[in-house]
């Protein structure tokens, strides 16, 4: 079970990052990790709930690939890119002003697609389908920094 935020009342002031760590995933890199805590509840992690409608879910070599097939998402996917940002430019602004973010979620929703983390996979045209963004961290490198996220498929 998560405790998730909808991504319309998530706040950036609940945001808090960790000390500097080393990365065990890239190397030549750091991670800090996010927290956020509301008077309600803290998190290690940010989980954000949504729904996308219309969507393609393909298999796409060991990988599962969520595909927009029109417009009735580009709200939810509006928020969820100004999210990146928000968290990206707060974090760069007190810690990393000489690197370059990266935009990994936008990469990703500027080709029409998220890549998805599943036990089960159908590979289908939904309807409607319920999923949630974990936002675990920031990394860092020796140029740029971005967001270590995924998005989970919820059955």
């Amino acid at each position: 079970m998560y405790i998730t935020v909808d991504p319309t009342q998530l706040d950036m002031n609940n945001i808090i990052v960790s000390e500097r760590n080393i990365n065990n995933i890239m190397e030549n890199a750091f991670f800090y990790r996010i927290f956020y805590s509301d008077e309600n509840m803290n998190s290690n992690g940010i989980f954000i709930y949504f729904s996308l409608t219309n969507i393609k879910i393909e298999k796409y070599f060991n990988k599962i690939k969520c595909y927009f097939l029109d417009n009735q998402n580009n709200i939810i996917i509006n928020k969820i890119k100004n999210i990146e940002k928000e968290i990206l430019e707060k974090f760069g602004d007190f810690h990393l002003k000489k690197k370059i973010p990266t935009y990994r979620i936008e990469e990703q929703i500027e080709n029409k697609y998220i890549k998805l983390y599943s036990d089960t996979i159908e590979t289908e045209r939904k309807e409607n389908i319920k999923l949630i963004l974990k936002i675990s961290g920031i990394w860092e490198n020796d140029n740029k920094y971005g967001i270590t996220f995924r998005f989970l498929l919820l059955q």
